[in-house]
């Protein structure tokens, strides 16, 4: 695995966008191995560049982003008054005065050719690429003017300025995404099933788990948020199990990586937390939608697997997670706080220690999960646009 993470785009500030230039940005966070290939890695993202180029303008593609722009726009919260106006301050310099205030965030006119005009420009020559890691220190002989900065300019490696140079081949595993199955088409707002209550009413009680549900009535917008806590006496038995559990929900995490990216894109969001006690599984946006991102969820852990590339791949991210958070005081003093107050509190520190002892096997993490799953209590809470019934569902579906 050379990746954790890629994302990319133009954020419309004036930094990335002006009337000087306009920038692309991808970044991508490499593992270790992805740090030792890292002309292998950008090679992927020229090859996808390239397809895009010869496959062309996807009009399928475009009104999938027309629905979300359109669904966002007309469902948006309330902004900061100031920020409205800059914003709207901005539009007058680009925009005609009938597109002041929708210009920057509808798509109005599909422009094949205005597309296919942007995506030429995404070539390796017009690429600037920075490789950013504390293992370069020691090569870098220059030094910001202002910051004091440490860096260095290379040429590329001329094996790969002569690959990217030419008509070089794609990569048969690389394809355009799929069509969005989260994008919301239903607004309709549900009819209440239950009494209306000021705070959320628990609405079930049993030896598995407890629900706790409020309907919607004052905002009246088709969005709802669910958030199930998994509570397993399980995780806090040892500084050990802690590091398993820590490993185990960032491994979920990353498997959801891909899958999730479609529901990520159509506005919906989700959040995995690894508390003391247990793991908090939230998630929030459009009602029509958010039931498959929640079950899509659930499933991943319902049915957890680990490669041990993966495997030692996140060992070493958590091992660097926890030694970045022991070096600042802040971070550090707050930890020996709470282990003073909390009964039966670990540290972060003996949690590192285990972590680094080596016993945190894979063989282990799987014991771990099967564990966890089987020692369960769950109380949820879900609120929004769904009835009762349906938040009863969602609980049924984690139990």
């Amino acid at each position: 695995c050379l990746a954790l993470a890629l994302f990319g785009g133009n954020g419309e500030t004036g930094f990335e966008q002006n009337s000087t230039y306009s920038v692309f940005n991808i970044s991508i966070t490499l593992t270790d191995d992805g740090y030792h290939q890292f002309y292998e890695v950008a090679h992927i993202v020229f090859q996808y560049m390239k397809m895009i180029q010869k496959l062309g303008p996807q009009e399928r593609i475009y009104r999938e982003i027309q629905k979300i722009e359109d669904n966002e726009f007309h469902f948006q919260e309330q902004t900061d008054p100031i920020d409205f106006v800059e914003n709207v301050c901005e539009n007058m310099q680009i925009f005609k005065k009938a597109d002041f205030l929708i210009g920057d965030q509808l798509l109005l006119e599909y422009k094949p050719e205005v597309i296919a005009a942007a995506a030429r420009l995404l070539t390796p020559q017009k690429a600037n690429l920075i490789f950013l890691s504390p293992n370069n220190e020691g090569r870098c002989t220059l030094k910001e003017k202002w910051f004091g900065t440490s860096y260095d300019v290379e040429d590329i490696d001329k094996y790969w300025a002569d690959l990217w140079a030419s008509d070089f081949p794609l990569n048969p595993a690389l394809h355009l995404p799929e069509q969005n199955q989260y994008i919301a088409t239903d607004f309709s707002l549900k009819n209440s099933d239950c009494s209306d209550t000021l705070y959320p009413a628990k609405v079930l009680d049993n030896k598995h788990g407890r629900l706790w549900y409020k309907k919607d009535t004052k905002f009246q917008i088709p969005k709802a948020y669910i958030r199930f806590h998994l509570i397993s006496s399980y995780v806090h038995e040892s500084p050990e199990t802690l590091v398993l559990f820590d490993l185990f929900v960032n491994i979920v995490a990353h498997n959801l990586a891909e899958p999730a990216y479609e529901a990520d894109v159509a506005q919906l969001e989700y959040k995995l937390v690894a508390e003391e006690h247990g793991l908090i599984v939230k998630v929030k946006g459009f009602n029509h939608k958010l039931g498959l991102l929640f079950t899509l969820i659930i499933d991943h852990l319902a049915e957890f697997t680990t490669t041990p590339e993966v495997f030692g791949m996140i060992v070493e991210q958590l091992k660097k997670s926890y030694y970045n958070i022991l070096i600042k005081p802040e971070k550090l003093g707050k930890d020996v706080r709470l282990l003073i107050l909390e009964h039966g509190r670990w540290s972060l520190m003996q949690k590192f220690q285990a972590l680094m002892k080596g016993g945190s096997t894979m063989e282990a993490l799987m014991s771990f999960a099967k564990n966890f799953k089987s020692h369960l209590f769950v109380e949820g809470l879900v609120q929004g646009n769904f009835t009762s019934k349906e938040s009863i569902e969602f609980l049924n579906y984690v139990v």
